[in-house]
């Protein structure tokens, strides 16, 4: 499933949003998109875009409610699943955000994205398991 794109005034104030996003404008960003999705208020890309303002203005839990909003919209969305494994994953949460992963890629099998942050949230998800032994050095 994909996005629905913005149509209208909500599609100008997005694409407002995203190029101050790409100067930088995280803040006036975030504002744009909130302001684009007050005028289409169903709209799952929109939801996801200000998660991903938020994920990178440091917000990752603010950036989770929204990717379950975006989900609650459109259910198996790719995009919002992979950003919210994302999000996941820079709270550390690495089981959680390798299900996510799992899901991005039901959704979406040819994401390559989903696939590199699926095996790296594997990786790190082993070395933090509880009960895990180190390996046994060679002597």
């Amino acid at each position: 499933m994909r996005a629905q794109r913005p149509s209208g005034a909500a599609a100008a104030l997005a694409e407002q949003a995203y190029w101050l996003a790409e100067d930088g404008e995280l803040g006036a960003a975030l504002e744009m998109y909130r302001a684009a999705l007050r005028r289409d208020p169903g709209n799952a890309g929109l939801m996801v875009d200000v998660g991903a303002t938020l994920h990178r203005m440091g917000d990752a839990e603010s950036a989770l409610r929204s990717y379950d909003e975006a989900l609650r919209a459109a259910p198996g969305l790719a995009v919002a699943l992979l950003d919210k494994g994302a999000a996941l994953y820079s709270l550390g949460m690495y089981a959680e955000a390798a299900g996510c992963c799992r899901e991005a890629l039901a959704a979406d099998p040819g994401c390559r994205e989903a696939g590199r942050l699926l095996a790296d949230s594997k990786r790190r998800s082993r070395r933090r398991a509880p009960g895990r032994r180190a390996p046994a050095r060679p002597r």
